[in-house]
């Protein structure tokens, strides 16, 4: 196999170009009839502009939400071939990575959020060649000692700097600048565990392909603490392989800054990762322009967690359309005078500009609710634009769909489907002034996202949503007192008004559930597994001893369920007493059927 351009297609963006161009000319009667009739107006000039805007902004939306039409059927169509071109690289004929035996760094990327069993998981490698060094930015003596304490039990190296400059990029780089002995490196995050053959097989990808820089896995979102995470973390599992087996072919490939592998030799020729917000992003530009391409392993799948909580998804939110307008503003002219191919171009603005679309969304609605009323002039729209426009707002929902039909599961995406609609909805104030502080030339900033929940009242809720509230509350007056209704912008205001309720969503905890993994209790095959079960010891753990469900499985189904009725603490191990249930859910999702022992919650069963 051979990764360049010719298996680069330019079917997917011609497609998404052709319908939207349709769409245009098919409106093209309403815009000249609405430009004739500005002329006997006062103030015709403006309003001629304002209908420019108007188009142009249409157009926008109109590529925006078809762009999700038009990939989630391009996967649809080609999801059978993707396959097999990756099963044909796993397969391939050459030699065992572990015979080479290159040399490869796990660098755990932390600030103030060290997570010990994550990095544990993660360093259970089926791969022998591999040092794990901890990149520490923390500044809270308690995940200091926490770090150390680790450090000096599983003999791993910790890197701290004297200052932190660079963000998670500058970390990065104070280790690897000037290093060279070694051929790859993996970058963690501190909720992220990988499984045990994501070295191998991302070797596989390498000796598999010419011109790969970087190998990025997929992602699922799993240890859902409360309902908030419940919810939404199975937007990770639906869209990651849509969008990034798609792109792989038809658009503009990027690592998304922790579950990959990376050569020395792209690092290097890259000059390592700019110190920005959006340092995964930039880094995959100047890696491509340098001939190395990222892939996409779908096989190869990690766990991370969703953000803990309302408060914690703003937060990252704002990381990102930070990101996003800081990489715009830095390689938005570098990117049009760059020799990537047109498609690859256009789908790197397409999927950078779709955060800060969202506030200049509120340009529009300015233009529609205030400039057109005072001038009294009102655009002409006919009734079949409700259709292209109606599909545009769901688009974004449309992979979610075709994911829970699969599932089978209708009520979990009736919940799915109005939460995320409140959810994104509730984003336009944060997206907004995330804009204007970047138009006004507020540097971005590197959020670390949090890993724990914020102990809420309703009180609470209402301050912390004092922005969202202000911002409907707005719209509603200008609304009312401009269009005499509130149906233009309802379903901008009720997602702003529910952002309250979406910061108590993670009040209602998830209950903890233990898998042990029934391969690995070949040595108590003879025993019931009941007594099995007992005679384990287990390592003094504190999600342990907040767990009250245990179950055995095999290959992801479940074998037995047992009520965890007593924990006896030990020379440090715990012993327990468990019940066996005799009703109990067949299959469980996760965790992956390599490690001996997992936590996961309740929302993670079929």
């Amino acid at each position: 196999m051979k990764l360049n351009r010719k298996q680069k297609n330019v079917t997917l963006h011609l497609t998404l170009l052709l319908i939207v161009m349709i769409l245009m000319v098919m409106s093209l009667p309403m815009v000249i009839n609405d430009w004739h009739l500005s002329s006997s107006y006062n103030y015709d000039l403006l309003i001629k502009i304002c209908l420019i805007l108007n188009t142009v902004f249409l157009c926008c939306f109109w590529i925006n939400g078809f762009k999700d039409v038009v990939y989630v059927l391009f996967y649809l169509i080609k999801k059978k071939k993707f396959d097999q071109i990756e099963k044909e690289c796993f397969n391939q004929k050459k030699a065992n990575p572990q015979i080479n035996n290159p040399k490869v760094l796990l660098l755990y990327c932390t600030c103030n959020d060290f997570m010990s069993e994550c990095l544990l998981s993660s360093m259970e490698q089926e791969y022998s060649n591999f040092e794990t060094i901890i990149l520490d930015d923390s500044s809270d003596k308690f995940f200091l000692d926490k770090i150390d304490e680790f450090s000096l039990k599983y003999d791993t190296r910790v890197v701290r700097r004297k200052n932190r400059i660079g963000f998670k990029a500058g970390n990065i780089n104070n280790y690897l600048k000037g290093k060279d002995d070694y051929e790859y490196f993996i970058i963690l995050d501190s909720d992220e565990i990988i499984p045990p053959n994501f070295i191998i097989d991302s070797l596989k990808v390498f000796e598999a392909y010419q011109d790969v820089g970087i190998v990025q896995a997929r992602h699922t979102g799993t240890r859902n603490e409360n309902y908030f995470m419940q919810i939404f973390a199975r937007s990770i599992k639906a869209n990651w392989p849509t969008y990034l087996q798609t792109k792989q072919y038809y658009g503009f490939q990027f690592f998304f800054g922790h579950g990959a592998l990376i050569s020395k030799n792209c690092y290097q020729a890259s000059g390592g990762f700019p110190h920005l917000v959006a340092e995964d992003l930039c880094f995959s530009l100047k890696a491509r322009l340098k001939g190395y391409y990222t892939i996409y392993a779908n096989s190869i799948e990690c766990q991370e967690q969703f953000p803990v909580d309302y408060y914690a998804f703003k937060k990252r939110h704002s990381k990102w359309t930070q990101g996003n307008l800081e990489f715009l503003k830095k390689y938005g002219r570098f990117i049009f005078t760059s020799s990537l191919s047109w498609y690859e171009k256009f789908d790197l603005i397409l999927f950078t500009f779709n955060l800060p679309l969202m506030a200049v969304f509120s340009i529009y609605l300015i233009m529609n609710l205030i400039i057109f009323p005072l001038l009294k002039f009102s655009p002409h729209y006919e009734l079949w634009i409700l259709i292209p426009t109606i599909l545009v707002f769901l688009a974004p929902t449309l992979n979610d769909i075709i994911y829970f039909l699969r599932v089978k599961s209708i009520y979990r995406f009736i919940t799915y489907w109005l939460s995320s609609l409140l959810l994104y909805g509730s984003l336009f104030f944060l997206s907004l002034t995330t804009y204007l502080k970047s138009m006004l030339g507020v540097k971005a900033r590197f959020i670390v996202t949090p890993k724990s929940s914020k102990a809420l009242n309703l009180f609470d809720a209402i301050f912390l949503s004092k922005g969202e509230l202000f911002y409907g509350a707005v719209l509603t007056l200008i609304s009312l007192i401009f269009t005499h209704s509130i149906l233009p912008v309802i379903l901008i205001i009720i997602p702003a008004f529910s952002s309250p309720l979406l910061f108590l969503l993670h009040k209602k905890e998830n209950m903890k559930v233990m898998i042990l993994q029934e391969p690995l209790m070949e040595n108590n095959a003879a025993m019931p597994l009941k007594a099995s079960i007992e005679s384990i010891s287990f390592s003094r753990n504190a999600l342990l001893l907040e767990t009250d469900i245990l179950i055995v499985a095999n290959q992801g189904e479940v074998k037995a369920q047992f009520l965890i009725a007593d924990k006896k603490l030990k020379d440090n191990n715990i012993f327990l007493t468990v019940e066996e249930q005799k009703k109990f859910r067949r299959r469980i999702r996760y965790p992956l059927n390599t490690t001996m022992i997992s936590f996961t919650d309740i929302s993670d069963l079929y």
